[in-house]
């Protein structure tokens, strides 16, 4: 059998010559993609300059426009001292300043930051939790009455919440629980005597009120008094659950104790969290007025039944002059009873009530008259 050499030398030069023209179009490609790619890339980078530049130009004119906008309000010192903090200080100092009262500078309420008086922060004392100037920056503004206010009314939202917590603590009578917020209690009055005596330190700081503004802060205010007369009454001894309504009601005769322990909670309300409310303090003296008024009634009606009684039959029991006034003052006497001194009865509540006529020092008892 013949080869045809010739044929097959043909075939091989034929199909060598294809793989070169492959391998140099192949290359052409890569080369082509290459050069787009440089150009994509260029085009790219273009691209980004302009844009960097329009940003840079908005950035500019952005802060600007906020120098320019702070400057209706500030100092030249003032904007550059708010402006190193960034868009949101800028952003703080105008609001405050657009929503300061009429009549009120901005400039004259700001302190530079080398010159800055911090008020302290509203929470527990010595806690690291803030309800309000977390930020340093805050300071160096002169609050305004309706910005304390809105601070301190959280005192008294969480004083509220306390009382309530506590007046459910104690139906339960969950000494546990009593014990908790109890400790509670006295962490945030502790704080809040802490943040007053901070406030009284920095210049022009307006007096605003925990209980004073909203009707929720009033509403505050109701619960913190009601509870505190519930939860003196409760631990008094003077109610007792009903076992056919389980309701509380009060026990016969116990007038004179439930109406003095009242009167004791309110006068320590008084001169705790009385110290930072006027509504507070006159909501008390209206509250224990009303107590001392019920009392009167009670003493009168015992006086009426007591009449043509001796001796141990008698409720009101007889106490010479100088027995009366030794032990009233000592505080040893039961609160809520009554006692006959040369004639006049006397109703001992154990706590500031009322000033004897003519005079202003309020008295822990109550004279009802002749015997």
């Amino acid at each position: 059998m013949a080869f045809n050499l010739a044929g097959i030398f043909e075939g091989i030069g034929i199909g060598g010559s294809e793989r070169i023209d492959n391998l140099q179009a192949q290359a052409d490609y890569k080369e082509k993609l290459a050069e787009q790619e440089s150009i994509q890339i260029a085009r790219e980078g273009r691209a980004k300059v302009t844009a960097n530049a329009v940003r840079r130009d908005a950035e500019k004119k952005d802060v600007k426009e906020r120098a320019e906008q702070l400057s209706l309000y500030y100092t030249k010192e003032q904007v550059a001292d708010i402006m190193g903090g960034g868009k949101a200080r800028v952003e703080y100092a105008i609001k405050y300043a657009e929503n300061l009262p009429s009549g009120q500078v901005a400039s004259e309420s700001y302190r530079m930051a080398s010159n800055t008086k911090e008020l302290p922060v509203i929470g527990e004392a010595g806690g690291t939790n803030s309800l309000s100037m977390e930020d340093p920056f805050t300071s160096r503004f002169k609050p305004n009455n309706a910005a304390i206010r809105k601070y301190e009314g959280l005192y008294g939202n969480r004083l509220a919440q306390n009382t309530t917590f506590m007046t459910e603590a104690v139906r339960d009578g969950d000494q546990d629980k009593i014990t908790s917020i109890t400790k509670e209690r006295e962490g945030l009055l502790a704080g809040l005597k802490e943040y007053e005596e901070g406030k009284r330190k920095v210049d022009d700081v307006p007096s605003t009120d925990i209980y004073a503004g909203t009707d929720v802060e009033s509403k505050n205010l109701d619960a913190v008094v009601k509870g505190t007369k519930s939860n003196a009454l409760m631990n008094s001894g003077a109610i007792t659950q009903d076992p056919s309504s389980k309701r509380y009601v009060r026990k016969t005769g116990t007038v004179g104790i439930g109406h003095s322990a009242q009167i004791a909670a309110l006068n320590i309300l008084k001169n705790t969290e009385g110290k930072y409310s006027e509504r507070l303090t006159s909501r008390i003296d209206l509250e224990i007025e009303n107590l001392a008024r019920g009392l009167r009634a009670d003493g009168t009606t015992i006086m009426e039944g007591d009449a043509g009684k001796v001796g141990t039959a008698a409720v009101i029991k007889r106490i010479s002059a100088e027995d009366w006034f030794s032990k009233s003052e000592s505080g040893t006497l039961k609160a809520g009873s009554l006692w006959n001194v040369n004639g006049t009865v006397h109703y001992y509540v154990g706590s500031p009530v009322e000033a004897l006529e003519g005079g202003t020092q309020l008295q822990n008892f109550l004279i009802l008259g002749n015997y």
